[in-house]
């Protein structure tokens, strides 16, 4: 998808983003517990929004943004120590806010 998007090809790009998507929903519902299959799932969420925004499916990017942020701050509140996971809420309402 990132390569796609990299050449301009928006529709293919989104087409491979929720691909990717729909494995990592399969993943994350199969180990609910485990928080990379859960960070997977959000930053999946997160690609498939931005070829919307680009694309300026606004509303539908800003409800795919708000739904991976929505697991951000879930694992966020899980592990408060994860240097990582603050950066990734960052991403996530730095996208938000673009889009409202």
């Amino acid at each position: 998808g990132d390569a796609l998007v990299g050449q301009g090809n928006l529709l293919a790009a989104f087409d491979a983003f929720k691909a990717s998507l729909a494995i990592a929903e399969r993943l994350a519902n199969a180990d609910p517990g485990n928080a990379g299959r859960q960070r997977d799932l959000a930053l999946s969420f997160g690609r498939v929004a931005d070829v919307d925004a680009r694309q300026g499916e606004r509303l539908r990017a800003l409800s795919t943004f708000q739904r991976g942020r929505e697991i951000i701050v879930r694992l966020c509140a899980e592990s408060p120590t994860n240097a990582i996971l603050p950066r990734d809420l960052e991403w996530f309402d730095w996208q938000i806010a673009k889009l409202m």
